[in-house]
């Protein structure tokens, strides 16, 4: 739950920001992540900060957050 909790408040921090909540998706390349972007970047920038020890998140997992962050605006949940 901390997890998801830490992702939404990015994706928050990053729509007041003005910027779009989004990802990209790109072509396999061995050893590289599909998903990509600034969003993306900016939750494995933050969640070192408040981890013990630091660690980051797969990009899958982020992409599931976000997933969902953006499904529970559209209903209005949060």
């Amino acid at each position: 739950m901390r997890r998801e909790y830490v992702v939404r408040s990015c994706c928050y921090v990053w729509e007041d920001a003005g910027r779009k909540v989004t990802y990209t998706t790109v072509s396999h390349e061995p050893g590289e992540p599909q998903r990509r972007g600034e969003l993306v970047e900016f939750v494995n920038a933050v969640v070192p900060l408040v981890t013990d020890p630091p660690t980051t998140l797969s990009v899958e997992t982020i992409r599931r957050d976000i997933d969902l962050f953006k499904k529970l605006c559209a209903k209005g949940v949060i």
